[in-house]
This record gives structure tokens, sequence and C-alpha cells, in this order.
């Protein structure tokens, strides 16, 4: 594949150098152009030229308007109705049922069991027994004795005596407050209009009805309340006081003297003797023993029970209540809107443009408007042009 691509490397190459050479001959009608330059020169690269151009943009401008709105208030207006109010009432019934109640039977049966029955047997047994032998010995010793004497010793006594204070302590009080609230009051009025009443008569038929026209006034109306406020206040009590009063007593003090006493003691040795001894041995055999066994069994039983029972019904009572609505109203408001705008503008921007550059290779020819018959080839036209 590699050797393919540098034949046609080499191919186009040599196709370009022999275009190059037929443009040379056909140019040599017009001006002698150099051998040389035309089969080494590239084609005429374009010069850059910079200009200043104005255009128009759009740019967005930020500004203030007022516009007309609508928006919706609620208006408060208060009307009374009537309610249902389920009230729950405590009545009394007899009721009578049966009660399932368990009684405990004394009963009897007979059980079989194994008993253990022990036999004892005397044995003899030959042992070996450390006897205890006593020494009597003498020696010293130092032994602590008690010596009494009396002193004299001071001591305080906590003696109650009753003392009158003052004592503070706070109390509840209930007192009338007089506070103001604001109640919506229906100051309106009847009003006659005329509406047309479609009846059995194809033709209407026109009649006078009263309208409420509500008016809702509100006032400040004055009422009484309680609250419950802390008050100090003191009192004289009799209290019990302890009261330190010093004494004076006398009592023993033990103190303990050493001194060295003689004292015999005696020393235990081991000596070992065999003896026989007779022991008791316990065999145990086992009997089938037959006996009565008391035991309680719980029995089911019925009874009819009579009481009374407390129900709670529920009785619907009417009430009528008063209630505040809130009622849409729509208003039309001026308002400050942000708007955007386009607005046009000019700005100057420099354009690059190429412009066309003279070929090297045919700087001393004549100018091709004197040379025109022969043709010019696609490789030259720079030649030419």
């Amino acid at each position: 594949m590699k050797k393919l691509l540098v034949a046609l490397a080499v191919f186009a190459s040599a196709n370009a150098q022999s275009q190059a050479g037929d443009c040379c001959k056909a140019a040599a009608a017009c001006a002698p152009c150099p051998q040389v330059a035309c089969q080494v020169q590239p084609a005429c690269q374009p010069v850059v030229q910079w200009k200043e151009v104005e255009r128009t943009v759009l740019v967005p401008e930020w500004g203030t308007e007022q516009r007309t709105v609508t928006r919706t208030e609620y208006k408060h207006e208060t009307s009374e109705r009537e309610i249902t109010v389920n009230k729950w009432v405590q009545k009394q019934h007899k009721v009578s049922r049966e009660v399932t109640y368990y009684e405990c039977q004394k009963k009897w049966k007979e059980v079989t069991h194994k008993v253990a029955k022990q036999n004892w047997k005397d044995v003899e047994t030959k042992l070996w027994v450390n006897v205890p032998t006593r020494e009597t010995k003498t020696g010293t010793r130092t032994v602590r004795k008690p010596h009494w004497k009396e002193v004299s010793h001071e001591y305080t006594v906590m003696v109650p005596a009753m003392e009158t204070q003052t004592q503070k302590y706070w109390v509840s009080e209930v007192v009338p407050v007089k506070k103001t609230r604001k109640v919506c009051e229906d100051k309106g009025h009847w009003e006659e209009k005329q509406v047309q009443v479609a009846g059995c008569n194809p033709c209407p038929v026109t009649c006078i009805q009263k309208v409420w026209v509500p008016n809702i006034v509100q006032t400040e109306v004055e009422y009484t309340t309680h609250e419950c406020h802390k008050a100090e206040k003191t009192r004289e009590v009799q209290v019990c006081v302890s009261k330190p009063v010093k004494k004076t007593c006398k009592r023993k003090v033990c103190e303990w003297v050493e001194e060295e006493e003689k004292y015999t003691y005696e020393v235990c040795g081991l000596k070992k003797e065999e003896k026989t001894c007779t022991r008791k041995v316990c065999e145990t055999t086992w009997e089938e023993v037959t006996k009565k066994v008391e035991y309680f069994e719980w029995v089911a039983k019925t009874k009819t029970v009579e009481g009374t029972v407390c129900r709670w019904e529920c009785v619907p009572t009417k009430k009528t209540i008063k209630e505040t609505r809130c009622i849409p109203v729509e208003v039309n408001a001026e308002v400050d809107v942000q708007v955007c705008r386009m607005v046009e503008k000019t700005i100057a921007e420099k354009v690059c443009r190429p412009a066309p550059a003279p070929c090297n290779a045919c700087q001393s020819a004549a100018p091709c408007s004197v040379c025109k018959p022969a043709p010019c080839k696609s490789n030259c036209k720079s030649c030419c042009s």
C-alpha cells in the first residue's frame, strides 16, 4: 500500500512539471519568462488588506412602563346560618347477661409410685489413725493491759426553741380586666328590584322583589374578662429552731500499757496407730406403693346476671352560628413593569479583504493586455492575469 502511494506522488509531481513546461511555452509569445523561475516559483499568494466597515446591530435596552393589571382582593362578610350539632346524652338501660364462672371441686385418685427403702448393716474395717499427743511448754510474751482514768469533756447540745419569723408566700387572685375587640355588624337595607319570572305563560311576568343590600361596619366593643395575677404577701409563723448549748461532763478514758508476763502453752503432735472400726453400710431397695391423692378440678358453670348499663346516645340539636366569609373582588391597579427593547446601534469594525499580488516569475514581462494570442493553462494563470 505504501509503495502504491509513493508511486502516485511521483506521478503527480512529474505531471505538474510537464504542465509547468507547457505553461512556459505558451507564455513565450507574451514575454520572455525565465525558465528557472517558472519551474520553481509556486502560484501567486494574495496580499491581506484591513478595512473599517460600519454596520448596524440591535442592542437590548431596559426601561420601566406603567401597566394596568387586574388583581383579586378579599372582602370579609359576616352571616348567620343554622347548623346541626350532635350532643351526647347519657342514658341508663337494664341488661341481663349470662356469665361463665369456674368452681373448684375436690376429688381423689389412686397413684402408684416406687419408694426407696434403706437397709443398714455393720462392716468391720482396719485403718491407720493419727492420734494427737500433747506437750506443755513455758514462754514469755508482751501484753497490753487497760488502765482507766476520769477526764472532763466539753460537748455541745442542740436545744430546741420556738421563734417567730416572717414568711413570704404567693397568692393567685382573679382580677377583672377591660379589653376591646372588633365586631362586624351588617347595617344594610332592603331595596326593591324588578325581576322577570317565567311561568306557564309564554310571556314573561315582571314582579317587584325585595333584595337585601349588605353594609358591613366594623366597630370596637368593650368587654370585661378575668385574669389570674400573682400577689406577694407576708405572714408570721412559729418556727422550731435548734440552738447550741455547751455542757461539761466527766468520762472514763482507757490507756493501754504494755507489760511482759510468763505463760504456758501446749504443743500438739501426731502419732500413727492401727485401729479396727465397725461402720454401717446402707443398701437401697425399691418397692411399689399405692396411695390415694387429693386434687382439685375447676368446673365451668353458667349463671344469669342483671345490671344497669350507661350508654351515650347522639342527639342532633340545631344551633345558629355566625361565620365570616372572604369574598374575592377584582380591582384594577397600575404597576411598574421592567420592559426590554431592542435598539439599533452603529458600530465600526475592521474587515480583512485579500488583494491580488504580482507574480515574481513575470515581473520583467510586458503587460498581459498586450499579449493575448497565447492561451493560458490552468497551472499558469498568474503569469497572464
